[in-house]
């Protein structure tokens, strides 16, 4: 079976139960919403038309005071207007807003009590334009101070009263509201607590099933990786088995096969042994950067995958260029016990594309760092090994990686310009550094580590040394502790 397809049953069951809970959710959400603009539609109208009321009311109380104080026709026509129209058209309709309340609604009352000191009102500001119905009216001292008594000890009580039962029966309406909105959060909330219940029996069901492929996966990867670091040791002719019929095992058949071949060859010709050795810590070293990366896709992978998103695919790319990349090196290597070395034709070659290939192989490990990379290519192509390139690019990125500095964010620059009959690759980072003093030479050693407490067989920078020079070439370094590392690699400019 095909791993995609173990992985498909493997998180099948646990997508079917989060879908079903998305769609309960939906469907709760869907009635909820429902019931909260029905309550707000039943409440809403009702203190629209309060707030219209008192708007209402406050004007009233302000055209008497204004009317009172100056003669102006403008403000006795809008008193009227008012008391004949506007305050008869909201008596009407609270009202009938009151016919639909209960008699023991304590609403009831405060709407009663308005209704009645409105009638109150509608007659007192009909009194008072009897009052002062001309200018001369208002040179009455007499009548002027009858309508200012009127006004102070009549009309404003009043206003007041309707404004303050106003005031009581909003803040009863925005009471009851959200009190029926708070009992609908409790109720979402019951409901929110059982979907989380049969949600987590869902992932733990989803997650045992799931963990139960993926680690038939894994074993077979621990299967591979121990039988490469068998090999890399020189323990040629080591097979492995794996069961099924899928990638990993057709992998496994390839290392099966270069392994066999590894023994026959080193067993014709032993002045091919320590070649042949140091190749297979070549093939190892370069074989955990893919192992690692299915490692990692195992880890991501068990959070929960929704295989429609786009971090999905993103895995699945990533696990198909891992796959593609062992590959290759298992090919390299069958080409090795077929032909007794490994010659890489030279090719012209875009930098942009090299760093593309090995950022997506090292994209998970540089993004568990939060690090960043950029380039600046001044000369953009060269001709050389693109194996070798691609062995220099990941080595020294996952290098800067590696042994970056915990106190402060990861930034690895890499530049190309030509330097005489050079083309010169520099990898700058802002990591640990390196005492150069007492370091240089272990460096580029074969086995020589500077960090014996990070992972790592200390082969990576001995390795590309030997095949830049291989080349043509050479690799220089500068370094401070503490402040980081530039690491300049010379290629013979062929162009």
């Amino acid at each position: 079976m095909k791993i995609q397809k173990k992985l498909i049953i493997a998180f099948g069951f646990l997508i079917i139960v989060l879908l079903a809970e998305i769609v309960i959710n939906q469907v709760i959400t869907y009635r909820a919403k429902n019931t909260f603009i029905e309550l707000k539609e039943n409440s809403g109208p009702t203190l629209k038309l309060l707030d219209e009321y008192k708007m209402l009311n406050r004007e009233l109380g302000l055209l008497n005071n204004t009317w009172v104080a100056n003669y102006d026709k403008r403000a006795v026509n809008k008193i009227n207007a008012l008391v004949d129209v506007e305050l008869p058209h909201f008596k009407s309709k609270i009202s009938t807003i009151n016919k639909t309340l209960t008699a023991n609604d304590s609403k009831s009352k405060l709407f009663e009590d308005i209704i009645d000191q409105s009638e109150k009102l509608i007659v007192l500001n009909k009194e008072l334009i009897n009052i002062l119905v001309t200018k001369q009216d208002y040179e009455d001292k007499a009548k002027l101070k009858e309508a200012r008594i009127m006004i102070s000890q009549q009309t404003a009580p009043i206003h007041f009263m309707i404004d303050d039962g106003i005031n009581r029966l909003q803040s009863r309406y925005n009471h009851q509201y959200e009190s029926s909105q708070n009992e609908l959060l409790n109720n979402l909330k019951s409901a929110s607590t059982i979907i989380f219940i049969l949600g987590i029996i869902g992932i733990v069901v989803g997650f045992i099933v799931a963990r139960q492929v993926v680690n038939s996966i894994l074993d077979s990867i621990y299967k591979l990786s121990d039988l490469a670091q068998k090999v890399s040791a020189g323990k040629f002719g080591m097979q492995t088995k794996l069961k099924g019929n899928d990638e990993l095992a057709l992998l496994g058949d390839s290392l099966n096969i270069m392994s066999h071949r590894l023994e026959e060859i080193f067993n014709k010709n032993e002045d091919k042994i320590k070649e042949l050795q140091e190749f297979a810590y070549i093939a190892t070293h370069d074989l955990k950067v893919p192992v690692d990366n299915i490692k990692g896709l195992h880890i991501a992978l068990m959070k929960g995958l929704d295989l429609e998103d786009e971090r999905t695919k993103q895995i699945k790319e990533y696990l198909e260029i891992s796959t593609d990349q062992a590959s290759r090196i298992i090919a390299d290597l069958v080409k090795v016990t077929q032909e007794g070395d490994l010659e890489d034709d030279e090719e012209e070659l875009r930098l942009e594309n090299v760093f593309k290939e090995v950022h997506n192989n090292l994209r998970m490990k540089i993004k568990a760092v939060d690090g960043e990379v950029s380039t600046a290519f001044e000369y953009p192509t060269v001709k050389f090994s693109r194996r070798v390139l691609i062995s220099i690019f990941q080595n020294l990125i996952s290098n800067a990686v590696k042994y970056h500095s915990p106190n402060r964010k990861l930034k690895i620059d890499i530049t190309a310009k030509i330097e005489g009959d050079y083309l010169c690759l520099a990898f700058t980072d802002n990591g640990l550094g390196i005492n150069l003093k007492t370091q240089r030479e272990k460096l580029f050693g074969l086995f020589k580590r500077i960090y014996t407490q990070n992972e790592g067989s200390g082969i990576g920078l001995y390795m590309i040394k030997r095949s830049i020079e291989k080349y043509g070439g050479k690799i220089d370094v500068k370094s401070e502790v503490d402040v980081g590392s530039t690491f300049y690699v010379y290629l013979k400019n062929k162009t």
